[in-house]
Protein backbone atom coordinates (compact mmCIF):
# COMPACT_ATOMS: atom_id res chain seq x y z
CA UNK A 1 0.00 0.00 0.00
CA UNK A 2 1.28 3.45 -0.88
CA UNK A 3 1.98 5.96 1.91
CA UNK A 4 -1.10 8.11 1.37
CA UNK A 5 -3.70 5.48 0.48
CA UNK A 6 -5.16 4.89 3.93
CA UNK A 7 -5.16 8.61 4.78
CA UNK A 8 -6.98 9.38 1.52
CA UNK A 9 -9.54 6.64 2.20
CA UNK A 10 -10.18 8.04 5.71
CA UNK A 11 -10.68 11.53 4.28
CA UNK A 12 -13.07 10.23 1.60
CA UNK A 13 -15.24 8.37 4.12
CA UNK A 14 -16.67 11.72 5.26
CA UNK A 15 -16.28 13.53 1.91
CA UNK A 16 -16.79 10.95 -0.86
CA UNK A 17 -17.01 13.59 -3.63
CA UNK A 18 -13.87 15.48 -2.57
CA UNK A 19 -11.08 16.52 -4.90
CA UNK A 20 -7.65 15.07 -4.21
CA UNK A 21 -4.79 17.24 -5.49
CA UNK A 22 -1.53 15.31 -5.85
CA UNK A 23 1.50 17.59 -6.06
CA UNK A 24 4.55 15.90 -7.53
CA UNK A 25 3.24 12.33 -7.64
CA UNK A 26 5.13 11.46 -10.82
CA UNK A 27 3.71 8.30 -12.38
CA UNK A 28 2.01 7.11 -9.21
CA UNK A 29 -1.38 5.46 -9.71
CA UNK A 30 -3.03 6.53 -6.46
CA UNK A 31 -6.32 7.45 -8.13
CA UNK A 32 -6.96 3.85 -9.18
CA UNK A 33 -6.01 2.46 -5.76
CA UNK A 34 -8.35 4.69 -3.77
CA UNK A 35 -11.12 5.47 -6.29
CA UNK A 36 -14.54 5.31 -4.66
CA UNK A 37 -16.42 6.08 -7.87
CA UNK A 38 -17.10 9.70 -6.83
CA UNK A 39 -13.82 11.48 -6.07
CA UNK A 40 -12.00 13.80 -8.46
CA UNK A 41 -8.21 13.72 -8.78
CA UNK A 42 -5.83 16.41 -10.02
CA UNK A 43 -2.13 15.78 -10.47
CA UNK A 44 0.14 18.83 -10.67
CA UNK A 45 3.53 18.22 -12.30
CA UNK A 46 6.42 20.03 -13.91
CA UNK A 47 6.10 20.15 -17.75
CA UNK A 48 8.25 17.13 -18.68
CA UNK A 49 6.67 14.85 -16.09
CA UNK A 50 3.18 16.11 -16.91
CA UNK A 51 3.69 15.30 -20.61
CA UNK A 52 4.93 11.79 -19.82
CA UNK A 53 2.09 11.22 -17.36
CA UNK A 54 -0.52 12.31 -19.92
CA UNK A 55 0.99 9.93 -22.45
CA UNK A 56 1.06 6.91 -20.10
CA UNK A 57 -1.95 7.76 -17.90
CA UNK A 58 -4.28 9.85 -20.11
CA UNK A 59 -6.78 12.16 -18.46
CA UNK A 60 -10.20 10.69 -17.74
CA UNK A 61 -13.61 11.96 -16.64
CA UNK A 62 -12.60 12.30 -12.97
CA UNK A 63 -8.80 12.62 -13.13
CA UNK A 64 -6.44 14.86 -14.98
CA UNK A 65 -2.89 16.14 -15.01
CA UNK A 66 -2.08 19.84 -14.85
CA UNK A 67 1.25 21.43 -15.70
CA UNK A 68 2.57 23.72 -13.02
CA UNK A 69 4.40 24.21 -9.75
CA UNK A 70 3.06 23.12 -6.38
CA UNK A 71 3.13 26.73 -5.19
CA UNK A 72 1.93 28.11 -8.53
CA UNK A 73 -1.31 30.07 -8.46
CA UNK A 74 -3.00 28.21 -11.35
CA UNK A 75 -3.95 24.78 -9.98
CA UNK A 76 -6.40 25.85 -7.23
CA UNK A 77 -8.71 27.23 -9.95
CA UNK A 78 -9.00 23.68 -11.36
CA UNK A 79 -10.69 22.48 -8.15
CA UNK A 80 -14.28 22.70 -9.38
CA UNK A 81 -16.13 21.81 -6.18
CA UNK A 82 -14.05 22.90 -3.16
CA UNK A 83 -17.09 22.88 -0.85
CA UNK A 84 -17.19 19.07 -1.21
CA UNK A 85 -13.70 18.78 0.29
CA UNK A 86 -10.12 19.16 -0.89
CA UNK A 87 -7.20 17.00 0.17
CA UNK A 88 -3.79 18.19 -1.03
CA UNK A 89 -1.05 15.54 -1.09
CA UNK A 90 2.60 16.57 -1.32
CA UNK A 91 4.81 13.75 -2.57
CA UNK A 92 8.56 13.41 -2.19
CA UNK A 93 10.95 14.94 0.28
CA UNK A 94 9.47 17.63 2.51
CA UNK A 95 9.50 21.02 0.80
CA UNK A 96 11.79 23.71 2.14
CA UNK A 97 10.25 25.78 4.92
CA UNK A 98 9.65 28.76 2.62
CA UNK A 99 7.95 26.65 -0.05
CA UNK A 100 5.79 24.96 2.57
CA UNK A 101 4.69 28.33 3.98
CA UNK A 102 3.91 29.47 0.43
CA UNK A 103 1.84 26.34 -0.23
CA UNK A 104 -0.05 26.66 3.06
CA UNK A 105 -0.81 30.32 2.32
CA UNK A 106 -1.98 29.45 -1.21
CA UNK A 107 -4.32 26.75 0.11
CA UNK A 108 -5.64 28.99 2.89
CA UNK A 109 -6.31 31.84 0.46
CA UNK A 110 -7.74 29.88 -2.47
CA UNK A 111 -9.09 26.67 -0.86
CA UNK A 112 -10.12 27.46 2.72
CA UNK A 113 -10.73 24.31 4.70
CA UNK A 114 -8.51 22.13 2.51
CA UNK A 115 -6.49 19.43 4.26
CA UNK A 116 -2.77 19.20 3.51
CA UNK A 117 -0.88 15.92 3.82
CA UNK A 118 2.90 15.72 3.41
CA UNK A 119 4.90 12.62 2.67
CA UNK A 120 7.67 12.64 5.24
CA UNK A 121 10.06 9.75 4.70
CA UNK A 122 11.89 8.60 7.80
CA UNK A 123 15.49 9.71 7.78
CA UNK A 124 16.68 6.73 9.79
CA UNK A 125 15.36 3.23 10.14
CA UNK A 126 14.29 2.12 13.59
CA UNK A 127 16.96 0.05 15.29
CA UNK A 128 16.45 -1.74 18.57
CA UNK A 129 18.49 -0.35 21.39
CA UNK A 130 22.05 -1.60 21.58
CA UNK A 131 21.69 -1.72 25.36
CA UNK A 132 21.99 -5.34 26.46
CA UNK A 133 21.33 -4.86 30.16
CA UNK A 134 19.17 -7.12 32.34
CA UNK A 135 15.49 -7.28 31.54
CA UNK A 136 13.12 -5.94 34.12
CA UNK A 137 10.26 -8.12 35.27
Amino acid sequence: MEPFDEAVRRYLRDRPQATVVALGEGLDTGFWRVDNGQLRWLTVEEPATAALRRMLLPDGPRWRTLTGRATGPQWPAAVARPALGVLVLVFGPPPAAGALRELRALCARRLPGAALLLEAPLRRRYRPSAHRGRRSR
